[in-house]
């Protein structure tokens, strides 16, 4: 996953919307672009392979899986791109953005319909790959000043 540069949070979810079983064959739809992007290494089918062997082991059905892992893998999680939106709006006097990624988050574990419609369940958009690149270039030290927390969220 990390030499595909993959999307963690977004790939173990859109795992659990696959038939493992069928992974390694299934045409990937563009909903589970995560999962497109994992298959793309050629490790991806041993991994696979492997994966079902241990559900096989433990006896794990394909409905306790996915119930499994839809428990434990959120669908939405706060992004660096939402949260700039979220500000840019705000810095406007617009709040709606801000309070919609609010309440998108008290339940990120349930497919909604206004989250899906803003995106936040899609691949990050094009300007969003910017954003790194300013929060760096404003401290003017050789060092970014940056706190620990947003360090870890920015890598």
């Amino acid at each position: 996953m990390h030499s595909q540069k993959a999307d963690f949070t977004m790939a173990f979810r859109q795992l659990a919307d696959c038939d493992i079983d069928a992974i390694d064959s299934q045409t990937t739809e563009d909903r589970l672009w995560a999962v497109a992007a994992l298959r793309k290494d050629t490790r991806f089918a041993k991994w696979v392979e492997l994966y079902r062997d241990r559900l096989r082991r433990y006896g794990v059905t394909e409905s306790a899986r996915r119930e499994q892992m839809h428990a434990v893998n959120p669908r939405y999680v706060l992004r660096n791109w939402m949260a700039a939106d979220a500000i840019r709006h705000t810095e406007n006097n617009d709040f709606s953005v801000l309070h919609k990624v609010q309440e998108v988050l008290k339940t990120p574990y349930v497919v909604q319909e206004d989250a899906e419609l803003s995106g936040y369940a899609d691949p990050p958009p094009s300007w969003a790959a910017q954003l790194r690149q300013r929060l760096f270039s404003i401290v003017p030290s050789k060092r970014p000043v940056i706190s620990p927390l947003w360090s870890a969220v920015t890598r």
